[in-house]
């Protein structure tokens, strides 16, 4: 019953917040402005983007090695080049990493951008912190966009996520 309340809310909540997401395509944090591209994830209506961005101000250093993984906005890798990061941003949409060199520009920041599939296309891996807001919806992704929300009908994200992070040094 609990799993049936819990996809009925995910419908209706997810519907309509999809509606409102699509109309507000931008989004500011501190002197950071963001444009956003349709069907990239949007920091400003969710809690969890509040949560990395208070791990990143707590944490991040100048000249830390960041990696974030499944970047959508970029707003977390954004804020750690503020900081003095060296950051790479990686995400399997291609209209997100548009958005994040877009997006680096404009706010006159430098960071790496990669169209990846979790660690696919990374070759570094000597991080200091790898940065992740994960999709956890267990459902199968459709599209690019829906990657943000979906992360397979058996958790497939996180058993492709902690497989590859074995190989990582961090």
């Amino acid at each position: 019953m609990k799993r049936l309340l819990q996809h009925i809310h995910h419908r209706l909540l997810g519907k309509r917040m999809l509606k409102r997401i699509e109309r507000d395509r931008s989004f500011q944090y501190r002197d950071i402005q963001l444009h956003l591209n349709p069907g990239v994830f949007h920091p400003g209506y969710f809690d969890s983007s509040m949560l990395l961005l208070e791990c990143v101000e707590k944490n991040i250093q100048p000249d830390d090695m960041v990696l974030e993984v499944g970047a959508g906005s970029g707003i977390a890798s954004l804020r750690s080049a503020q900081i003095g990061a060296q950051v790479t941003a990686i995400d399997i949409n291609p209209d997100a990493i548009e958005g994040l060199i877009k997006n680096a520009a404009r706010n006159d920041l430098r960071m790496n951008c990669v169209l990846s599939d979790l660690f696919q296309n990374v070759s570094e891996n000597n991080w200091d912190y790898i940065l992740i807001n994960p999709p956890f919806y267990p459902k199968n992704p459709q599209t690019n966009a829906e990657s943000a929300w979906y992360c397979g009908e058996g958790f497939s994200y996180f058993e492709n996520l902690f497989l590859q992070l074995r190989h990582l040094h961090v």
